[in-house]
């Protein structure tokens, strides 16, 4: 029999590579399965905040999906990462932040450097367990998950961006930052982004180093991928 839960509201992040259909023929993995291993070793590292974060295994997939902490979900070449229901609001936002931006420091460490996209935002959930074959599949969908991926798909950067309604969370903490020119592409939205660059930093404070990698995954000449990655480094050197 079918089961669904409803949760009134969880924090969730949806996560993308930029310009990963171009990578298709030199890439062994698909994005979706490059990106789980990025967030289940931006979990299983030292420490959630920059200060620790081990950055030295980002590629590593010596961790199983049940050893996660928490409910994945594929959708084409994004994943989605959900809040636990039992946290409160602010420990969910606090985890999710942390691990937003791990991942998207990760990618920049990878020894083949990915551009990582993430929004998170907060709403309700159904969980839909369904019954295929014998085996249980999970569905997810609402307005948490709507919300993360719109605020997601919006960026202009490789870069993490907090919905407007978990501002008022957004009070502290060492890995977001009231950025005032984050590129949307669209109309102008929150200004609270991930700061992913404590991150970098803290595992390698050669700023020079990190502009080049970031060069190097932003290589193509088109005028659309020179914006996101003057965009990225704007937000990098402030």
């Amino acid at each position: 029999m079918d089961e669904i839960k409803y949760y009134e509201k969880i924090v969730v992040a949806s996560f993308d590579i930029l310009g990963f259909k171009k990578r298709i023929m030199v890439d062994s993995k698909d994005a979706a399965t490059i990106l789980a291993n990025l967030i289940k070793n931006a979990y299983f590292g030292n420490s959630f905040y920059s200060k620790e974060v081990n950055l030295n295994d980002p590629e590593s997939e010596k961790y199983k999906i049940s050893d996660f902490y928490g409910k994945m979900e594929r959708y084409s070449d994004s994943m989605f990462l959900y809040g636990d229901p039992q946290k409160s609001i602010e420990d969910q936002f606090t985890l999710m932040t942390a691990m937003a931006a791990k991942t998207i420091a990760l990618g920049f460490n990878c020894k083949s450097p990915y551009a990582v996209r993430c929004g998170i935002a907060v709403g309700d959930l159904h969980e839909i367990s369904l019954n295929e074959y014998g085996k249980t599949i999970s569905v997810f969908t609402g307005t948490s998950v709507l919300k993360a991926y719109e605020i997601e798909q919006e960026q202009n950067w490789a870069g993490g961006a907090i919905h407007e309604d978990l501002v008022t969370y957004a009070t502290g903490g060492l890995v977001i930052k009231t950025f005032n020119e984050i590129p949307w592409k669209y109309e102008k939205r929150t200004k609270i982004a991930v700061d992913w660059r404590k991150v970098l930093l803290a595992h390698n404070a050669d700023k020079a180093h990190w502009k080049s990698i970031i060069n190097q995954v932003f290589n193509e000449n088109e005028e659309e991928v020179q914006k996101k990655k003057n965009h990225t480094i704007n937000f990098f050197e402030n």
